[in-house]
């Protein structure tokens, strides 16, 4: 029977990524290359040898927003002449983060998703999951994770929240409830193209 209680959870995010972890009851992000956001951006060298994060940011070429191609059939082109497509991209990026957790291994958590992601985009995240060495994973909606946040911390059972997650690469309009301290997600919109990144271009593009 897999673990029940989880206590790490990771937001696996178009432009930045986070861990967090439940410390003495509550939310803890863990700071890692001394920031509590970790950029999404991979870089695979001629050897084969994988850098994450801010040490991919500053390597040229990097893989950045492959977020965006989760459960499609693409593949990329890797200096040592092979291939890589997102879910394995995805997968060095959340290695990335758990090794950065020294005290204790942990093979359980549970990983947020946009509200608009379909299932073969869920699917693909779970599979980056276990390509990663995680054996217990959970999938949560953003706007989920974002009102349990919440109620967490002002002790709300009962209610119903309009959360707008807007993120680096997606938008989310969800309404949530809670009933007895159980979110679930009424109704849901979104778009897995319309974030800060997206704005920041369409501003150079069209008004610069």
């Amino acid at each position: 029977m897999g673990r029940i209680k989880i206590d790490y959870g990771i937001d696996l995010g178009t432009t930045n990524s986070a861990l967090s972890r439940m410390e003495n009851g509550e939310v803890v992000t863990r700071e890692i290359d001394n920031s509590r956001i970790v950029p999404s951006c991979i870089h695979l060298d001629k050897k084969g040898r994988v850098r994450a994060g801010i040490q991919a940011k500053n390597k040229s070429p990097h893989f950045v927003e492959f977020k965006r191609k989760m459960g499609q059939d693409v593949e990329f082109d890797v200096l040592d002449g092979t291939k890589t497509n997102p879910e394995k991209l995805s997968a060095e990026l959340l290695k990335k983060l758990a090794s950065e957790i020294t005290d204790e291994v942990f093979k359980s958590v549970v990983i947020t998703v946009p509200a608009a992601f379909e299932l073969p985009q869920v699917s693909a995240t779970k599979r980056a999951a276990e390509l990663a060495g995680f054996e217990q994973v959970e999938i949560l909606q953003e706007p989920v994770a974002a009102a349990f946040n919440y109620a967490l911390k002002h002790k709300v059972t009962e209610g119903k929240f309009v959360v707008f997650d807007f993120g680096g690469g997606t938008f989310d309009a969800a309404l949530v409830a809670s009933t007895g301290g159980v979110m679930e997600v009424k109704s849901s919109e979104g778009d897995n193209f319309l974030g800060g990144g997206d704005i920041d271009r369409a501003v150079v593009n069209e008004i610069l």
